[in-house]
């Protein structure tokens, strides 16, 4: 479980997130929402303690990020950027051990288990054929799905995907977004910002809505989603429509007789 209480933070004097108050418990795909700038990625940031400088409380399981050493915070969270270019072009089972080195000693290098580990993450997201291609021949799709695969290496609960479709065409980000879904719902606790408000209605179990660092509101997509939040969040107009694959959210007012 993931408590945070009204957690602020400034870079100087530039303040990005302010009181922020909110609960996440195990399980499930928790969508961050909000339009670039509203403090996603620093929230981000501050749950992997790479910003500590931060006011209030932020506790995983109870206990304080501030408190965890690197490693206590590794066995618990581990995120997965939008996208990543490495120097080498490693391939992606190299690139899936990577997620493996907290498993090791501290000049040890991956051993038998650890691969098997790697080789069984690219399985379960049924990739395992790209296991000996150069990372930086792969497409877009493919390498969202093998970061994600280096994350589930690390055998921690909690993954935070970091805009995960940002760069991604539309069959792609449908991939990336169901995997998503299924890890959510096979035990992980999955929590996803994105800039989306479709994906939010099609695949997130919670909502947690942000603008300029603050939370505006929290809930599951049938409660908070509507225009009255998709213009404070984007300033535009919009209709939500009921649909048989479930509700869908267009641009623009509903045209009425």
């Amino acid at each position: 479980m993931i408590e945070v209480r009204e957690l602020s933070f400034a870079y100087g004097q530039s303040p990005v997130l302010s009181g922020l108050s909110f609960t996440i418990g195990e399980g499930g795909l928790t969508a961050l929402l909000g339009c670039n700038g509203a403090g996603k990625t620093t929230l981000f940031r501050c749950m992997l303690g790479l910003l500590p400088g931060y006011t209030g409380s932020l506790r995983i399981n109870g206990r304080e990020i501030r408190r965890c050493s690197v490693r206590e915070l590794a066995r618990q969270i581990t995120w997965i950027p939008q996208s990543q270019s490495p120097t080498f072009n490693y391939s992606a089972l190299d690139m899936v051990l990577m997620g493996t080195t907290g498993q090791t000693g501290l000049f040890s290098s991956p051993g038998v288990r650890q691969r098997r580990t790697a080789m069984e993450k690219l399985e379960q997201l049924g990739i395992a054929h790209l296991a000996g291609r150069g990372f930086l021949h792969l497409s877009g799709g493919e390498r969202q799905l093998v970061l994600i695969a280096r994350a589930l290496a690390q055998q921690a609960p909690i993954l935070l995907m970091d805009e995960p479709c940002a760069s991604l065409d539309f069959g792609n980000q449908s991939r990336v977004m169901e995997q998503a879904r299924q890890l959510a719902h096979s035990g992980y606790t999955v929590i996803m910002s994105t800039h989306h408000p479709q994906h939010v209605l099609s695949y997130a179990d919670r909502v947690i809505a942000l603008s300029d660092g603050r939370l505006l509101t929290g809930g599951t997509p049938g409660e908070v989603m509507n225009e009255a939040l998709m213009r404070t969040l984007y300033g535009i107009d919009t209709t939500f429509v009921d649909s048989p694959m479930g509700r869908i959210v267009l641009p623009g007012r509903a045209q009425t007789d």
